[in-house]
């Protein structure tokens, strides 16, 4: 027996060991991988395969795979979608049978995604000596290392470790751009901010775009204007009605917002931003990819839907619900404590109603037509088949049958529904309508309200829903500018009585107001801006022009005067202000007016209007405020615009009287009379910013010399800044400038850029406006300001003692020169 036994565990032992005994399989051999690439957290990788000879009847692999990835046991395939990073790893895996067995080695390194960095905004305004803290939010990979370059200015610090800039700037410093990187093992993204520190915010503004989307609750308003591409990201404010102050600000693509009792929802770079409507602060952020989303209307959730399942969620982001389904395509009302789901997985024919209470789903019955929309309460929907519409409770009990002439604009609210002619029908007797309103254009429900804007005048219909019949209110809107169909657009209202809206400029208007004294929160655009002694002036979007201290921000005097163009004398007591051209019958005034500061009581008005055969094009007040130069044109014959030639310059007294000069032999184009500091001298263009352009001097308006090129400005009263120009090949190009004296000698060629206007910083430096920067008059060298020309939506900035005054998007600021 124990003979037998040994020679059994000898031949066990010999064919462990795959030495191929008779008739045996033999083991594998030859098993290799192609190299792995480096993968990455979150992303699935291309399985890996290997190749091998022989029969394997197993594989094992050693160390352990990166969490996230499998090796198959009967393939040897590895698979799967890293979920950490892991550094570079060699891994062996073994492949056997019975026979034997063969090796072959894996390299695998997982790096982290590449982070993706956002700030609140690329463009960062800072007070001097206020403290700043601006946060980055980071998705992505964890970022491993921040790095910003230029420096920062002065008493700011930016944290390495997250991206954050802090601290407290102690010096003003021009808008310029830092490049933040953030780096990581899977590579690195890069941010340009453009950051400036000013002395002071003078004026916010609120919105300087059109006003897009308007909506109120109880004593708030949400407010959203129109993204200007990289130059303005668009900006949402949160009102406090009762107070007229800004709750919070901030950045917003121009997209759908929501506000209903106590939560506002904005869109931001990382998901849905849910703010508290009292106090402004964030309470969540609900992140993800979702064809709709809705906040409820009483507040208390926000619901989502994609093609994956319909989920809701509290203001402070916990999941209430989820279900699975394709709610890609559905058409929700998201009621107090419900969900209603239209066109959803439960059919097209049917009514989803979500309890949030209770987590259940339940199904109304079948309604006929296709669905075409609820009413803006969800205390109904509408159906249609051509132009034949059913009108359901948001139970599905039909309370209504109609033929429309047309479905365009429809929709509803409470037992009233509309459509885009203005026909206002009461749901179960639409035979006719209960109310044709006076005009027609856009319509904007708000509430128990509905707004009808016309399409060709400045006129506001109001539409009061919530009695037993529909009553409507008649009311003409501002127009600080030409009058069309975006004039106006955002309309938001609590009751017919409590109504804003919004124009084409930024300007929100308080309708409470406009029988009386016209009072905006928002007050707009920045049109013109003009300094003088110690105050600035800044004609807004609103049609009123704010004059403020640039150091304190107390505003001194607001003038109700729609302008274009404002102009102040240099120490501060005398305003001109011109309306804007191409007026119409709703706003006739293009008058030239002059003011007197600081009381803003009207010094005199050179009258014009919309239908005038001459009307201003340009004005220039002289410094001392005693002079005033006109230039005008004449309407072609259809009496709408443009202005052409004739046109004619002259020169009076701010106060009227006799014309002291004057010419009307321009008949190609035009340029405004130049004054020197004390309104001695005159510097006038004798043609185009072009090759052979002369300038006249006048004194006490007496020619007494000329000189060659186009006129930008006096210096002071013995020098004149002019402009060369010469042909190449197709175009006219700037050549130069050169500096004279009022007696016509040439003084100087500084090497300065092509400057369009000048006001004087001292005696040897220059402030442009168009460029907002100032140059030295010795060597041409900006001292300020970026040089780049300024345009829309900015418009050009101001001296006002030692500030620079200039708008940045909604703000007007001040940078100490």
């Amino acid at each position: 027996m124990k003979l037998k036994l040994a020679v059994f565990l000898i031949g066990v032992q010999l064919s462990a060991c795959g030495g191929g005994g008779s008739g045996g399989s033999p083991g594998p051999a030859d098993l290799e991988y192609s190299s792995a690439p480096v993968m990455v957290v979150g992303t699935a990788i291309a399985p890996l395969t290997p190749t091998v000879s022989g029969t394997v009847t197993e594989y094992t692999i050693s160390p352990a795979l990166p969490a996230g990835l499998s090796l198959s046991a009967t393939t040897g395939t590895i698979s799967g979608t890293p979920t950490a990073p892991a550094a570079m790893t060699s891994h062996t895996v073994t492949a056997s049978n019975e026979a034997g067995s063969t090796t072959a080695s894996v390299s695998i390194q997982v790096d982290a995604p590449a982070p993706m960095v956002v700030y609140p905004s690329t463009t960062i305004t800072l007070t001097r000596g206020a403290a700043a803290l601006v946060a980055p939010t980071s998705t992505g990979g964890a970022v491993v290392s921040w790095s910003i370059t230029p420096a920062l200015p002065a008493g700011l610090t930016f944290d390495t470790a997250t991206g954050t800039i802090a601290g407290t700037a102690t010096s003003t410093n021009v808008a310029s751009p830092y490049v933040v990187t953030a780096t990581n093992s899977g590579g690195k993204t890069q941010v340009t901010l453009t950051i400036q520190v000013v002395s002071t915010v003078v004026l916010d503004l609120g919105h300087a775009t059109p006003i897009t989307h308007l909506l109120a609750s109880g004593a708030r308003l949400l407010s959203e204007d129109l993204p200007e591409g990289a130059a303005y990201p668009g900006r949402c404010i949160l009102w406090n009605t009762t107070t007229d102050a800004m709750v919070t600000s901030t950045q917003c693509d121009g997209g759908q917002i929501a506000l209903a009792g106590p939560t506002a929802v904005i869109p931001g770079a990382n998901g849905l931003l849910v703010l508290s409507s009292s106090t402004g602060l964030a309470q969540a952020t609900i992140t993800g990819t979702y064809s709709w989303w809705q906040l409820a209307a009483d507040g208390s959730y926000i619901a989502a839907g994609s093609a994956s399942g319909l989920n809701a969620w509290s203001p402070t982001g916990q999941s209430v619900y989820s279900a699975a389904g394709d709610y890609s395509h559905a058409n929700a009302f998201a009621a107090t404590g419900e969900i209603l789901v239209a066109l959803g997985p439960a059919g097209s024919n049917v009514i989803q109603t979500v309890s949030l209470s209770a987590g259940t789903s339940s199904t109304g019955p079948k309604f006929q037509g296709t669905f075409n929309e609820w009413f803006t309460d969800g205390s109904h929907f509408q159906t249609a088949t051509g132009t034949t519409v059913w009108t359901y409770s948001s139970t599905s009990v039909q309370e209504d049958l109609t033929s429309l002439s047309t479905l365009a604009g429809i929709g509803g609210e409470g037992n009233w529904f509309w459509t885009s002619n203005g026909s206002i029908y009461a749901v179960g007797s639409s035979a006719t309508p209960a109310l044709t309103a006076s005009v027609s254009g856009s319509l904007l429900p708000s509430g128990t309200t509905l707004a009808i804007l016309s399409a060709d005048s400045p006129q506001l219909i109001v539409v009061n829903l919530s009695g037993a019949s529909p009553v409507q209110n008649s009311y003409t809107l501002p127009s600080p500018d030409s009058v069309d169909a975006d004039s106006w657009g955002g309309y938001a209202a609590t009751s017919a009585s409590n109504w804003y809206a919004g124009n084409n400029y930024g300007a929100l208007l308080d309708g409470r107001t406009l029988a009386s004294t016209p009072k905006y929160l928002a007050l707009g655009a920045p049109f013109s801006i003009a300094g003088g002694g110690s105050v600035a002036a800044v004609a807004t979007g609103s049609g009123q022009i704010v004059v403020v201290n640039p150091q304190t921000s107390a505003v001194q005097t607001i003038i109700n005067f729609p302008s274009a163009k404002i102009q102040m004398s240099s120490d501060g007591t005398v305003l001109a202000a011109m309306a804007p051209m191409y007026g119409s019958q709703f706003r006739p005034d293009e008058s030239i007016t002059v003011f007197s500061l600081p009381s803003g009581s009207v010094l005199n008005t050179f009258p014009y209007s919309y239908t005038s055969a001459q009307q201003p094009l340009d004005f220039t007040l002289a410094p001392t405020g005693t002079l005033l130069a006109q230039v005008t044109g004449t309407l072609f014959p259809d009496q709408v615009g443009p202005l052409g030639p004739p046109y004619a310059r002259q020169v009076t007294a701010v106060t009227g009287g006799p014309v002291l000069w004057s010419d009307s032999q321009i008949a190609a184009t035009f340029s405004s009379v130049l004054f020197s500091p004390d309104a001695t001298l005159m510097a006038v263009a004798e043609g185009l910013q072009a090759p052979g352009t002369g300038t006249n001097i006048y004194q006490n308006f007496t020619l007494t010399t000329a000189v060659s090129g186009w006129p930008v400005g006096w210096i002071d009263n013995s020098r004149l800044l002019t402009n060369t120009y010469v042909d190449s090949e197709a175009s006219v190009v700037y050549s130069g400038a050169t500096i004279y004296s009022a007696s016509g000698a040439v003084l100087a060629t500084p090497a300065l850029p092509e400057l369009q206007n000048l006001e004087t910083v001292n005696a040897d430096s220059i402030y442009s406006p168009d460029r907002n920067s100032i140059y030295s008059l010795t060597t041409g060298q900006l001292i300020f300001g970026s040089g780049n020309v300024v345009g829309l939506p900015n418009v050009a900035g101001a001296l006002v003692g030692s500030y620079v005054v200039y708008p940045v998007g909604p703000l007007v600021v001040a940078v100490a020169d």
